[in-house]
C-alpha cells in the first residue's frame, strides 16, 4: 500500500521530523516494512500564465504558437498541444524551471521558432499520466502564481507491506494513529464528532443482517460533476489510483485517507426509492463498471433497486448507476460487507479491486461511519451537493468487550516488569481505552477500528510492540542448552563442516540437491508397517498425513516430475531429517540419499559415450564418499536376502540382482541400502533408463567417523606393479576379497584396483578376477624379491580363506 508523507503530515497536523532511513526502521518496529520508497523534487520556477493568443506556427502544421501572460511579461511558446484555447490559464515552466523529475527547462528553437520555456500537461506536472493535451486551472488563480502555492511537489512516498491482520492501516489515517502513537503525538481523529443533522429517511432493507451488519446511504443532490482539484489528482496518482472526476475521485480519496471503500451511485438512473442488500438471483446479471458482463449465484452479494442489482457488493458498481458528466444527484454507500462473501464473489468473479482487498479484511464502524461523513463534507465543498437523505441501519454499534489485564500476566508474557501506570499511558497512546481497577489490574476495550484485538495477549503485545521488543532485557545465563546428551558445540561444527563438504563432492559429480518438505502420503509409505509411521493429527493434505520414514520416497517424486518435462538425465540427492516409530520410541535420525538415470556422462561437444548410469556407476559414487572417509569406515555390501525384520531400509523395490545392504563396522550394522530400482516401478516412474539409489543412515556413519586428515609428504621411492588373476567361488563379494587383500598386503601395499572379470560357461559357479598391486616402501627402494614374496603371500591368504586358485596364461 502506498503511504504519502505528506498526507500523513497534514493528518497528525505537524511534521515527522524524522529521516527516511529512521521513519523506515520505526515502521518496521511497529510491525509495517517500507518495501519500496519513491522521492519527489521539488518543482520551481513553474508559473500560472494565461493564453493571449494562438498563432500558427511557420514551419510545422502541428505546432502552435502561443502568446502566454504571466504578471511580468507576455512571451512566445511554441506548443503541440491540440486543446489550446484562447483565454484559459496553464502551467508555464520557464527557463531555468525544474521539474518534478529534476529535469532543467532550457530555452530552445523549435523548427526555428525561439521558444522560452514549455507548457505542461499532467505528466510534466508529475500528477498523471495524460500527454494528450495541457492542463487548465478552472479556479480564479492569478497570473504569475507560483505553482507550488497550489500543488506541493516535494513528497515521497512509501510502499508499505500490511499483515492481513490489521486492516486498520490500511490507509493514511491507520498509519498516522500508529505514528502518532509511536511519536507520543495527538491523533486529531480521535476527537471527531459523529453527530448528524436530521434527514428525511432513504429507505434500505437488508435481508440478512449478518451479509451486511451495517449499510450507510446518503442522497446528495445537485452535485457539479468536473475535474478534482489539481491537489487530490496528485495524490490520487501518486498512490497509485487514476484521478476520473470530483464524485469518484473523493470516494477513492477516502478510501486511501479512513481505509474505507465507498461506491456513488447517480441516483437518477435507479429504480425507486429502496436500496436493497440481498443475495443474488441464479444466473442473474449485471453489467459492471469494466465493461464487461457478469453472471451471479446466490453465493453473491449485490445492491439492488427495485428491478435490478446494480451493484456487485464490496467489489464493484454497475455501468447503469455510474456517476457521469451528466450526472446531478448522487447516493453515496457506506457499508459493511460480510469477509466471506466478498472473498467468494471475487473468485468466482475473477473481480478483484481496492474496496474488496478491504473489505476482506475487515472493514470496522469506525472507518464506515468517519468515511461517509468525511465524503459528505468534501461532496459538498467541491461539488456543491447538498445532502437530501439519510439513513444508517447501525447508528449506535454494539459496545465492545472487556478485558482484565493483570501485572503479573503482563509479566509473565514478556518477561519484563511493567508497572500499571506505564502500561495505562501506553494503551491511551494506542487510543485503546483503558481503565485502571486497582493497582494490579487494567480493564481494556477494543477501539471500534480494531479488529485483531480479540484476547488480553493482543493487548500485552501491544504494549511491547510500542515500548518496543528491544527493550526486552537479555536472559542469556536463565537458559542452558545440555549437550552433554547429545552433541558437543565442537562435534556440531564437525558435523556441519561434514556436511558441507559431502554437498561439495556430489555436486562435483553432477548431482543437484533437493529440499523437500518432509511430508509424505500413505502410498510413498506402502512399504512400512503402520505402526512404524509417525501420523499428522492435523495435515494439510492427504499427500501430506505421515512424516517421511525415508527420504528416496521424495526423491523418488522429484525423479518423476521431472521425467514429465522430458527431462532424461537426472541426478539428485538431498541430507535431511527421517522419522520413524520404533518399540513405541520415536526416533529422528539424519541420512543422506541419492538418485540417478539417465546418460553416465553429461553431453559435450567431446562426447562419445551413449553409456548409461547402472549399478556399478552408483557405486562409483558411494565409494567417493567412502574415500572422503579416509577409508577409516569400512562399508560393507551383502546381497539382500529375504527381509524378515522392518527398518528404514525394509522391502524396498530394488532389482533383485542388483540390490545391497550397506554395513558399516564389527559386527555388522546395517545403515543403508545401494542398488537398481526394480523394473515393474520404472513404467510407474515414467523412465525409460534404469534407475540407481542408495540411502544412508547418515548419523550412523558421522559416529564413528574421525575427521583429523593427515597430509602425508609426496614419496620418492619408486613403485613396483604386479597383476595378478584368481578363480574364487562366483557368490564370494569383492569386498571381501578386497579386505583379505589389504590384511596380506600391509602397509607396503598403496593401491588395490580391479581391472578385469571372466567367467566360463564351463564353470558356472566360479568367476576370475584380474586385479593390479602396487606396492612402495616409504623409506627405501623396493626388491622385486619383495614384491613376489608379498603377492605370493596375497594368493596364499586367498586360498585359504575363500579356496581361490590362480589362474593360469
Amino acid at each position: 500500500m502506498k503511504i504519502s508523507l505528506n498526507w500523513l503530515e497534514e493528518i497528525l497536523n505537524q511534521k515527522i521530523n524524522l529521516s527516511l532511513r529512521d521513519l523506515k526502521n520505526l515502521l518496521l518496529e511497529l510491525g509495517f516494512e517500507v518495501s519500496n520508497s519513491e522521492e519527489y523534487s521539488p518543482c520551481t520556477g513553474i508559473v500560472i500564465a494565461e493564453i493571449l493568443n494562438i498563432l500558427p506556427h511557420p514551419n510545422a502544421d502541428r505546432l502552435k504558437i502561443v502568446e502566454v501572460r504571466d504578471d511580468k511579461e507576455v512571451q512566445n511558446v511554441v506548443c503541440g498541444a491540440p486543446n489550446l484555447i484562447k483565454g484559459k490559464k496553464v502551467f508555464w515552466a520557464k527557463v531555468g524551471a525544474q521539474l518534478f523529475n529534476g529535469e532543467k527547462i532550457k530555452e530552445s528553437v523549435i523548427r526555428g521558432v525561439p521558444s522560452p520555456g514549455m507548457l505542461l500537461s499532467l505528466k510534466e506536472l508529475g500528477i498523471g499520466e495524460d500527454h494528450s493535451g495541457l492542463t487548465y486551472l478552472e479556479g480564479e488563480e492569478k497570473s504569475g502564481t507560483q505553482a507550488e502555492k497550489l500543488i506541493v511537489f516535494k513528497d515521497t512516498i512509501l510502499d508499505l507491506e500490511i499483515t492481513p491482520n490489521r486492516p486498520d492501516c490500511l490507509s493514511h489515517a491507520g498509519i498516522a494513529r500508529e505514528l502518532a502513537a509511536a511519536l507520543d503525538l495527538e491523533f486529531p481523529f480521535s476527537s471527531f464528532s459523529f453527530k448528524e443533522e436530521s434527514y428525511p429517511r432513504f429507505t434500505v432493507k437488508i435481508e440478512n443482517e449478518v451479509d451486511c451488519p451495517r449499510y450507510i446511504a446518503r442522497k446528495i443532490c445537485g452535485v457539479q460533476i468536473q475535474s478534482s482539484p489539481l491537489k487530490l489528482q496528485q495524490r490520487l496518482f501518486r498512490c497509485g489510483i487514476r484521478p476520473i472526476n470530483n464524485i469518484v475521485d473523493i470516494t477513492n480519496a477516502i478510501l486511501l485517507e479512513i481505509g474505507q471503500p465507498l461506491h456513488a451511485f447517480d441516483a437518477d438512473m435507479l429504480e425507486g426509492e429502496k436500496i436493497t442488500v440481498r443475495r443474488a438471483k441464479q444466473n442473474e446479471k449485471i453489467l459492471a463498471l469494466d465493461g464487461k458482463e457478469y453472471s451471479l449465484d446466490p453465493e453473491i452479494l449485490v445492491i439492488a433497486d427495485e428491478k435490478k442489482a446494480v451493484a456487485i457488493a464490496g467489489i464493484m458498481g454497475g455501468e447503469d448507476c455510474a456517476v457521469t458528466c451528466q450526472t446531478k444527484n448522487i447516493l453515496l454507500e457506506s457499508a459493511i460487507f460480510e469477509k466471506r462473501l466478498v472473498r467468494a464473489a471475487r473468485k468466482k468473479c475473477g473481480l478483484g479491486s481496492e474496496s474488496s482487498y478491504r473489505f476482506e479484511r475487515g472493514v470496522s464502524h469506525w472507518s464506515s461511519s468517519m468515511g461517509s461523513l468525511k465524503a459528505a463534507q468534501k461532496i459538498s465543498e467541491t461539488a456543491k451537493g447538498k445532502i437530501s437523505h439519510f439513513y444508517d441501519t447501525c447508528p449506535e454499534p454494539q459496545a465492545t468487550r472487556a478485558w482484565t489485564l493483570k501485572s503479573s500476566q503482563i509479566k509473565k508474557k514478556l518477561g519484563v516488569e511493567l508497572p500499571n501506570s506505564e502500561a495505562e499511558k501506553l494503551l491511551k497512546r494506542l487510543a485503546i481505552p483503558v481503565q485502571s481497577l486497582n493497582k494490579e489490574e487494567l480493564e481494556v476495550r477494543c477501539p471500534t477500528w480494531r479488529l485483531d484485538l480479540n484476547s488480553e495477549i493482543d493487548f500485552i503485545e501491544e504494549l511491547i510492540r510500542l515500548k518496543g521488543y528491544s527493550t526486552v532485557p537479555s536472559h542469556g545465563n536463565k537458559f542452558q542448552l545440555n549437550l552433554s546428551e547429545s552433541q558437543t558445540s565442537s562435534e556440531l561444527n564437525q558435523t556441519s563442516e561434514v556436511l558441507k563438504d559431502l554437498r561439495k563432492i556430489l555436486t562435483s559429480l553432477g548431482f543437484y540437491e533437493s529440499y523437500n518438505i518432509g511430508f509424505v502420503s500413505k502410498k510413498d509409505c506402502e512399504f512400512f508397517e503402520e505402526n512404524q509411521l509417525i501420523k499428522i493429527e492435523n495435515p494439510l493434505a492427504e499427500e501430506q498425513m505421515f512424516l517421511r520414514p525415508n527420504l528416496l520416497a521424495e526423491l523418488l517424486k522429484n525423479l518423476k516430475l521431472n521425467l514429465s518435462y522430458q527431462k532424461k538425465d537426472l541426478r539428485f540427492f538431498e541430507i535431511g531429517k527421517v522419522f520413524q516409530k520404533s518399540n513405541g520410541e520415536i526416533k529422528e535420525r539424519l541420512h543422506l540419499a541419492a538418485i540417478a538415470s539417465g546418460k553416465s556422462q553429461y553431453a559435450w561437444w567431446k562426447s562419445k559415450s551413449n553409456e548409461t548410469i547402472d549399478f556399478f556407476w552408483i557405486k562409483g559414487v558411494l565409494e567417493n564418499l567412502n574415500a572422503f572417509f579416509n577409508e577409516q569406515i569400512q562399508i560393507k555390501e551383502t546381497r539382500l536376502e529375504e527381509n524378515k525384520e522392518t527398518s528404514v531400509f525394509s522391502h524396498f523395490p530394488l532389482h533383485p540382482s542388483s540390490s545391497f545392504n550397506l554395513n558399516l563396522g564389527k559386527p555388522f550394522e546395517k545403515i543403508g541400502i545401494l542398488g537398481m530400482m526394480h523394473p515393474k516401478n520404472l513404467k510407474e516412474l515414467g523412465s525409460e533408463n534404469q534407475v540407481a539409489l542408495f540411502e544412508i543412515d547418515l548419523e550412523t556413519l558421522l559416529s564413528s567417523f574421525k575427521s583429523d586428515k593427515k597430509i602425508l609428504p609426496v614419496l620418492r621411492t619408486p613403485a613396483i606393479k604386479r597383476d595378478c588373476s584368481i578363480w574364487i567361488n562366483e557368490k564370494i563379494l569383492w569386498e571381501e576379497i578386497k579386505e583379505e587383500i589389504k590384511n596380506s598386503g600391509g602397509e607396503l601395499l598403496e593401491t588395490l584396483i580391479p581391472f578385469d572379470i571372466y567367467t566360463d560357461p564351463k564353470f558356472p559357479d566360479q568367476k576370475s578376477i584380474s586385479f593390479s598391486l602396487t606396492f612402495r616402501h616409504p623409506q627405501e627402494t623396493l626388491k622385486d624379491e619383495t614384491a613376489n614374496i608379498l603377492r605370493e603371500k596375497i594368493v596364499e591368504r586367498l586360498k585359504l580363506k575363500f579356496g581361490a586358485g590362480l589362474r593360469e596364461k
